[in-house]
């Protein structure tokens, strides 16, 4: 079984420049490896 991993982001799109959205992070994180990537807010 694989190790689970919880990624804790503070502060993202505060001020309303450089937004991101949370397709884009999901689409960032498993281009780096992860998988069955979910978000929550």
């Amino acid at each position: 079984m694989a190790e689970a991993r919880i990624l804790l982001l503070r502060g993202v799109n505060v001020g309303g420049r450089g937004r991101l959205t949370m397709a884009a992070l999901r689409d960032a994180l498993v281009a780096e490896g992860a998988w069955d990537v979910a978000t929550y807010l």
